[in-house]
C-alpha cells in the first residue's frame, strides 16, 4: 500500500473514532430534573395504585 492510501485510511479511522466517542458521550442517562419528575410520578401515581391493588387483593382472602 502506498503512503497516500495509508494516510487516507488513518484519516478515515480517526473520523470514525471521533464519531464513536461523540455517540458514547451522548448516552449519559437521565438528567437530575427528569429523575425528580419520575420520583414524583412514582409517589403520586404508582404508590396509591399499588395500595389500591393490595387492598383489593386482601379483601379477596
Amino acid at each position: 500500500m502506498s503512503d497516500e492510501q495509508e494516510k487516507q485510511i488513518l484519516h478515515e479511522l480517526k473520523k470514525m473514532n471521533a464519531k464513536l466517542d461523540e455517540m458514547s458521550n451522548k448516552n449519559q442517562g437521565l438528567s437530575t430534573p427528569v429523575k425528580i419528575i419520575a420520583l414524583f410520578i412514582g409517589f403520586t401515581v404508582l404508590g396509591p395504585l399499588c395500595a389500591y391493588l393490595f387492598e383489593a387483593v386482601s379483601e379477596l382472602f
